[in-house]
């Protein structure tokens, strides 16, 4: 999966009505998944989702964008988004970090933070500290 989107772009098409229609702020691709922040703050994922990069608690694929839940994110307007291999992260409009899926040597999600399996990787947002 390659891809890179910087700018607004209007998305319609099939899936959730929240996305179908959507004003896109930007969006990331790793290698086999993507994420997208839209003008509203929301932060969407799709692709495979081992290691739990899509963070949505589990590992399941999504074929379509789905949302995570704005209160996975205190509730904070969203304003950009990265796709890594094995992880993702989102940026609040307050510039507090948050990152999830599998990081390189804990360095990505806190040691402990909400979701993480180990020092290494967390199954939804967690704040970067």
């Amino acid at each position: 999966m390659k891809c890179a989107v910087f700018g607004v772009v209007l998305v319609g098409g099939a899936g959730p009505s929240a996305w179908a229609g959507a004003r896109v702020r930007m969006a990331s691709c790793g290698p086999r998944h993507a994420a997208a922040v839209t003008d509203a703050g929301t932060v969407w994922t799709w692709g495979e989702g081992r290691l739990f990069k899509l963070g949505h608690r589990d590992e399941d694929d999504r074929y379509a964008p789905a949302q995570i839940a704005p209160e996975a994110f205190g509730g904070s307007h969203m304003v950009l988004v990265a796709a890594k291999e094995n992880t993702t992260m989102a940026l609040t409009a307050e510039s507090f970090l948050y990152a999830w899926g599998t990081g390189h040597l804990g360095r990505d999600v806190p040691d402990g933070g909400p979701g993480a399996d180990n020092a290494s990787s967390a199954r939804v947002p967690a704040p970067v500290e």
